[in-house]
């Protein structure tokens, strides 16, 4: 495996595997699921973003429109 591989594989098993739940628990316990629960929804937000930032991947039209109806359904259902 490559170096790019490898970073790769660390990061899935420690920040989005990991450091993603304990993050998500602690924000759950602070707010309360009724409150949290709109915003799992974001996680294929977060998925693209954090595509675009580290693995330099282009963004569609289809997915910008889908992140921002994510996002305000995210705001809407938490009002």
């Amino acid at each position: 495996m490559t170096g790019n591989a490898w970073i790769c594989v660390i990061y899935v098993s420690t920040f989005a595997s990991v450091g993603a739940y304990f993050a998500w628990n602690t924000g759950v316990k602070i707010v309360g699921a009724g409150r949290a629960a709109p915003y799992i929804n974001l996680l294929p937000v977060w998925t693209v973003i954090f595509g675009v930032l580290l693995l330099h991947e282009q963004v569609s039209l289809v997915s910008l429109v889908g992140g921002v109806v994510t996002i305000v359904g995210a705001v809407l259902a938490s009002l």
